[in-house]
């Protein structure tokens, strides 16, 4: 069982620490607060701490990838989680579009004035979140607004493999 001694220490503390419990053979699904746990094998604990959330959806969905904020301020990708109390973890962030730009440049509609909306299009290469232009294209110039170009807006010359000529 995952943090057994953890778990055990915490709750035998006599803190008033509560522990949250879910069968694990999937009889019951939803999680349950206890104060006296049997610490049955077949079941999953988890005391009631600063993670408690973060460990039950590690449980649920084991497919979720964490981060972990170390003394650096860096925030590092763990898979497995050591839930200790040095680190602060949460759920890694959905990427967004301005990641990674430099390498993978995005197209995108540029404007400068609310009522300008789309008025551009280009590759986007760049965003400076420390100016009032953030977004720096391929060309080096410099926009306010940006918004990636759907697939839907775009025409191709290619033809689709079905199509006839």
């Amino acid at each position: 069982m995952q943090h057994r001694a953890e778990i055990h220490r915490w709750a035998d503390s006599q803190d008033g620490t509560r522990v949250w419990v879910r069968n694990s053979l999937g009889c019951a699904s939803d999680w349950m607060v206890v104060s006296n746990p049997s610490w049955n094998e077949d079941v999953y604990y988890i005391v009631d701490d600063r993670h408690a959330e973060l460990r039950k959806l590690q449980i649920d969905e084991p497919e979720t990838i964490f981060e972990c904020l170390v003394y650096a301020g860096n925030w590092l990708v763990k898979v497995e989680p050591i839930w200790n109390i040095v680190a602060e973890y949460r759920v890694k962030p959905e990427p967004k579009w301005t990641d990674n730009l430099e390498e993978n440049p995005v197209l995108c509609w540029l404007w400068d004035e609310l009522k300008d909306r789309r008025v551009y299009a280009q590759y986007v290469k760049n965003f400076d979140t420390g100016t009032t232009y953030p977004f720096i294209t391929v060309t080096r110039t410099r926009f306010k607004y940006a918004e990636p170009v759907k697939s839907e807006e775009c025409y191709t010359s290619k033809k689709d493999k079905n199509e006839k000529s």
